[in-house]
This record gives structure tokens, C-alpha cells and sequence, in this order.
């Protein structure tokens, strides 16, 4: 992990409860789209198209060295056409997921259906 992104996850820890979740909202939009193992939640076998990523947090548990976060996950799945004259098309997803940070990273817990 990088200095600057282990700070905010510091800085995450050492909120107070009332500015955890503007403080860990902004580490999670400093992490790339692929940290967020989006290829685990398509509803096909397409692609991500990461420009269309974006979250919201509907949970957050801080235990003594991790936190559980609940986010709400929005993302669209390129997928080729069925044979060689169409176009690739978007399918629009919503996922829910459980992930776990500590000062190593971001994990997928567990999608929920």
C-alpha cells in the first residue's frame, strides 16, 4: 500500500464516528475500480467497463484493526454480440457487497444476493 493511501485508512481509524464515513468514502474512490473485484459480481461473463463504477456505502462496522463495509455496487458489463454483425451491448448492475479493509488492502468478504 502506498504512503498516501495508508494514510487515509489511518486517518479512517483515528475518526471520530460522525466523519468516518466522508473519510472512508474518500479511500474507497482513491482505489482503482479492479480493488473492488467487480468481475466476481457480473450477472455474465462480460467485461467491466470501470469509467461506469461507482458505490455507496449502506454500512460500515470498525472492529480494532479492520472495518466491514457494506457497499451498494452500480457498474456496467460489456458483452459481446451473439454472432460477427452485432455490436457489443451494456447490461446495467447493481450488486451488493461485503468487503473487509486493514492496513494491507481491500478484500471481498461475500456478494449478497
Amino acid at each position: 500500500m502506498n504512503d498516501s493511501l495508508h494514510q487515509k485508512f489511518v486517518d479512517i481509524f483515528s475518526a471520530e464516528q460522525n466523519e468516518i464515513s466522508s473519510k472512508l468514502k474518500k479511500y474507497l474512490l482513491s482505489l482503482p475500480p479492479e480493488k473492488f473485484s467487480l468481475g466476481e459480481l457480473t450477472r455474465f461473463t462480460g467485461f467491466i467497463d470501470n469509467e461506469s463504477f461507482s458505490f455507496n456505502i449502506l454500512s460500515i462496522q470498525k472492529n480494532s484493526d479492520t472495518i466491514q463495509v457494506k457497499l451498494g455496487l452500480f457498474f456496467n458489463e460489456i458483452m459481446g454480440g451473439c454472432n460477427c454483425s452485432e455490436e457489443p451491448f451494456h447490461e446495467i448492475n447493481y450488486s451488493e457487497a461485503n468487503y473487509l479493509l486493514t492496513k494491507s488492502g481491500i478484500a471481498l468478504l461475500k456478494e449478497i444476493k
